[in-house]
């Protein structure tokens, strides 16, 4: 039979250890950082990298309107047009370029515009009513791969963005 001394030495034992609790903060911040805001930061870090490449991606666009504008004649030059991305691509986070769809061609398109009315669309050889002056369009298509940072599940990775605009070139 255990005496009355272990007991209270016990009891006493537990009573100076349980009101211990230094170390408990350092845990609980430990698994706190792990289990949630790791996971929260690297979830930033992919949303960020996926919108400066929807930013780069529109400026990339933004950059064919004005090359079109400084050349009609050489607007739907898909080689052209690959070599200007190109230069693009040296300082931008994902790979820019035009749609790798077999036979990929930036597409022309002519209206009649007047200053009355809404434009209407014509063909190429095609002229325009009295009034009425003959405009050419060009659309083009970018895409961009994104490779993530952090696989997050539910989001695919790569990531595919895309944009498409259309510009007055004439």
């Amino acid at each position: 039979m255990r005496s009355m001394k272990d007991f209270s030495q016990r009891r006493m034992h537990r009573a100076i250890f349980a009101a211990d609790t230094r170390g408990s903060i350092s845990v609980e911040l430990a698994l706190v950082s792990f289990f949630i805001l790791f996971p929260l930061l690297a979830g930033g870090w992919d949303f960020l990298n996926a919108l400066s490449s929807q930013s780069e991606l529109n400026a990339a666009l933004q950059s064919l309107y004005y090359y079109a504008w400084n050349d009609p004649t050489d607007a739907q030059n898909t080689t052209a047009l690959a070599n200007f991305l190109a230069i693009n691509n040296k300082s931008a986070v994902a790979t820019i370029s035009l749609p790798s769809t077999p036979g990929y061609k930036p597409t022309l398109s002519y209206m009649c515009s007047s200053t009355t009315g809404t434009p209407t669309p014509t063909t190429q050889g095609a002229s325009c009513g009295t009034g009425e002056v003959k405009q050419t369009y060009v659309t083009y298509q970018l895409v961009a791969t994104v490779n993530l940072p952090v696989p997050i599940p539910g989001i695919a990775n790569p990531l595919q963005l895309g944009a498409t605009g259309m510009v007055q070139i004439q």
